[in-house]
Order: C-alpha cells, then structure tokens, then sequence
C-alpha cells in the first residue's frame, strides 16, 4: 500500500499504525489496541459506501478521529451526520510524504510528539 510507504519516510514512529484489508479485523484491533488515527479508505468493501462501515469503526472507537481517503466523493457528501464525524477527506490523489504530514498535523494536534 502506497500510504504504509509514505509513513515509513515521515517521523510516524510516535503513531500506531496498522493496516487491515477487512473490516472485521479493523473492529477487532479497535477493541484490543489504542489507535491514534482510522483512515478508512473508502475502496473498502461495499466499494464507495463508506458510510456504514465508517459507522461500525466510530462505534466501536467513538473517541478515535477518522479521515476518509477517497479520490471521488458521492454527490450527497456532508448530507448525512456521519459525514460530520469525519476529521476530514483526504484524496488519494494528493497523497505524498509532505501532504500526509501536513494532514496529520491537522488531524492529531499531538503529533509529532517531538515537535
């Protein structure tokens, strides 16, 4: 996956991060591990409806911000109030070392922990 890459160039030591291909095993690490961050990407199955599992995550880690990942959002984002529980979207596109950086700033005001 192209964002682990990126994550290994930026100081992303302080953060734990783990990637899971399947929503249930996302569920199960939310239960067991202390997540800084859920970037769900919304190429997740069901494919582009990122709105009930983003549901299932928030549920089981209300506290926990959560970005979308996403190069085409749908025609009636930020209609629904799960929209809102969002931190914000990232488009995929966009993505490189310095841009992941920047967002996660903006994301988790705690990190870097050195800064």
């Amino acid at each position: 996956m192209l964002l682990a890459l990126y994550l290994e160039r930026i100081d992303s030591a302080s953060l734990n991060i783990v990637h899971e291909r399947a929503l249930d095993a996302a569920m199960a690490l939310l239960t067991t591990e202390p997540i800084d961050l859920i970037l769900l990407n919304d190429r997740l199955p069901p494919y582009k409806s990122y709105r009930a599992p983003l549901s299932q995550l928030l549920a089981a880690a209300p506290a926990c911000p959560s970005v979308l990942l996403s190069d085409e959002l749908p025609a009636d984002f930020g209609l629904q109030p799960i929209d809102r529980r969002l931190r914000g979207v990232w488009r995929k596109e966009e993505l490189s070392p310095r841009y992941l950086e920047d967002r996660l700033a903006d994301v988790l005001p705690a990190w870097p922990a050195a800064a």
